[in-house]
């Protein structure tokens, strides 16, 4: 082989080697960021029974129905989520609360379906256990005007009434609340015992409905 025609050769291998190599850098995907759902204002999971900040991971749950005014859907940032006790406690050997969920915007929104809970521990915004199964009910749509209320029932077993073994129960710090149809969560500080193996003493959620439910 003649040096004109290795350099020829040469010069191709390189070409191909260049090309193959700008292709793999083109296709290699991002690093994907850290989930940091759960946090509260300071920075953990804590605060009062009452307060709920925006969390930006993806959600756990699948929080909503696909129906409703789309076009005129309460966003995560429309609404200020708080809780309740939920009149007259409960069903025989469980207990209710009151998801709360107030329009803070300047227009009136819709609410349509379910809204995704989950109990957060640890401090970090760590799921424990499955998300929370929806119960029976009947989706309607809730126009909440500013300043207004829709709530959904949540229904809690109660963790003693598990073996040990079978409930395994930890300390939570609260809930992590999709409003029906988005990705975005809110955390509701809500400290109790719940049962940490999964599938064991999941909490039911209901539809979300007008007013207070008080």
């Amino acid at each position: 082989m003649t040096s004109k025609n290795l350099g020829r050769l040469l010069l191709g291998a390189a070409t191909v080697s260049l090309i193959t190599a700008v292709a793999a850098c083109g296709n290699q995907a991002s690093p994907a960021g850290p989930v940091t759902g759960g946090a509260s204002v300071n920075g953990s999971a804590g605060g009062s029974s009452d307060s709920a900040t925006t969390a930006t991971d993806s959600p756990v749950a699948d929080a909503g129905s696909g129906s409703g005014s789309s076009g005129n859907r309460c966003h995560t940032g429309d609404l200020a989520v708080t809780r309740q006790t939920a009149p007259g406690g409960g069903a025989a050997g469980s207990y209710g609360e009151l998801l709360v969920l107030r329009n803070t915007s300047s227009r009136s929104c819709t609410l349509f379906g379910y809204p995704g809970v989950s109990f957060v521990g640890g401090g970090s915004g760590q799921q424990v256990n499955d998300p929370f199964v929806r119960d029976v009910g009947t989706p309607m749509e809730a126009t909440v005007a500013p300043g207004g209320t829709a709530h959904a029932l949540l229904l809690f077993g109660h963790p003693e009434a598990f073996s040990t073994g079978s409930c395994q129960p930890v300390q939570v710090d609260g809930y992590r609340v999709y409003p029906p149809d988005e990705t975005t969560a809110v955390f509701v500080a809500a400290p109790q015992q719940a049962c940490s193996v999964k599938g064991v003493g999941v909490p039911r959620v209901g539809v979300v409905q007008p007013g207070t439910g008080a």
